[in-house]
């Protein structure tokens, strides 16, 4: 087993723990930093499964941090991928209303849009929602034309590349089984093959940042709770039904969207996702159970609450998730020509969703920062848009907290 000494180290190689790794090496480029990821290769869960939105910022409350660094972070991530050739599109966003009460919600995210400072935002008219998108059909609608698309793990493969020009080390097939302080407080992160002692430690580990950190001791009296999003592809004849992003009004209860239809920058088009409790936290098919995620769910009182407040909307969820015309006819309040023929090749991400002891679901990022450590405890969409902004926030934090 071998030992090796960094001054800070990050978990996990998503797109974020790898934007903050990157930030922080361009901060501190005599410090040694590195990323460790259990997985065999980066971005391979909740980055590897994302739709590839780089979204504008409309949905969030004016002041959180979800606002901020959403629209921060898409700016600086467009500049980004310009910078390099990766391919983006800017297509363009379609949130669509279908009767008076989501008009009614419709004008509340126009308000919301125009207090986070978005530009170009308008509303549409029935005949011009299908000037845009000829197949939709609403009442009205709102069109964001700086919502665009791109592939995050090509994105996140930039960011590794930049790391490792930068010095960082990325230490693949590493998963920590436990945290310790030694007497001078360095902290020694075990796996099966190494350890590794470093005086720092940021938290990235998404869908299990609230164990990491767990194992320093440390509660915040949240869980990460997965609720797992199913997608279908739309078949290649199907793909003439949608030319770019496709929106219901959300439920502003939930941080979820609803099902929609998302152009990939492949051109693909996806057709969903639903919201369903996920029995495991990687999750990616409804047969996939782990006993220990699955107990540790049970055993915690804020989902229980959780689930008494939610009750009916769960239920819909989950008859959405078995049933495949349920999900048509959801998709087809937005397009109605859409036809069960045209919904193929099922799949999956599982979203780290925190919820607190009193059951209430997050809807803001939680970043929670000690004098050695930032633990980022709900970062689920818009984070990869945001990733960047979140990563000069830590570089903010730990100029203030870390000791170099």
């Amino acid at each position: 087993m071998s030992f090796k000494e960094f001054d800070i180290l990050i978990v996990g190689a998503g797109i974020v723990g790898l934007a903050t790794a990157r930030a922080l090496k361009i901060a501190f480029p005599k410090s040694e930093i590195g990323v460790l990821e259990k997985e065999n290769e980066i971005a391979y869960h909740q980055t590897g499964h994302n739709s590839g939105v780089i979204h504008s910022g409309i949905y969030y409350a004016p002041g959180s941090q979800k606002a901020e660094f959403c629209l921060t972070g898409s700016k600086l991530l467009k500049d980004y991928c310009v910078s390099k050739n990766i391919e983006i599109d800017a297509c363009g966003k379609l949130i669509i209303a279908t009767d008076a009460s989501e008009e009614k919600s419709l004008n509340n995210l126009m308000e919301r849009g125009k207090s986070n400072g978005i530009k170009g935002l308008q509303f549409l008219s029935k005949n011009q929602i299908q000037d845009l998108e000829p197949y939709a059909t609403g009442s009205k609608g709102i069109y964001c034309p700086t919502t665009t698309i791109v592939d995050y793990k090509v994105v996140s493969q930039y960011f590794a590349n930049d790391c490792v020009d930068l010095g960082v080390s990325i230490i693949k097939n590493s998963e920590i089984h436990s945290i310790v302080y030694s007497d001078n407080k360095t902290l020694h992160l075990e796996t099966l093959k190494d350890t590794f002692s470093t005086k720092n430690i940021v938290n990235c580990a998404g869908l299990n940042s609230d164990r990491i950190a767990k194992m320093m001791g440390l509660d915040y009296g949240v869980k990460i709770i997965p609720f797992r999003g199913e997608y279908f592809e739309l078949s290649e004849n199907a793909r003439k039904f949608v030319k770019g992003l496709i929106y219901p009004v959300p439920d502003p209860r939930f941080p979820f969207l609803g099902v929609h239809f998302t152009k990939r920058i492949d051109g693909s088009v996806e057709a969903g996702p639903n919201a369903v409790l996920s029995f495991s936290r990687e999750g990616y098919s409804r047969f996939s159970i782990d006993l220990i995620d699955t107990f540790e769910t049970m055993k915690f009182l804020g989902f229980w609450k959780m689930a008494r407040k939610n009750v009916r909307t769960a239920v819909s969820e989950q008859m959405r998730s078995l049933i495949k015309p349920i999900f048509l006819n959801s998709l087809r309040k937005l397009v109605p020509e859409i036809s069960s023929k045209d919904l193929i090749n099922r799949r999956a991400g599982v979203r780290a969703q925190a919820v607190d002891g009193n059951g209430k679901i997050l809807q803001d990022f939680y970043l929670i920062k000690t004098k050695n450590s930032v633990h980022v405890l709900n970062a689920p969409s818009p984070a990869a848009t945001s990733s960047m902004a979140i990563a000069n926030h830590i570089v903010k934090t730990v100029k203030e907290s870390f000791v170099l």
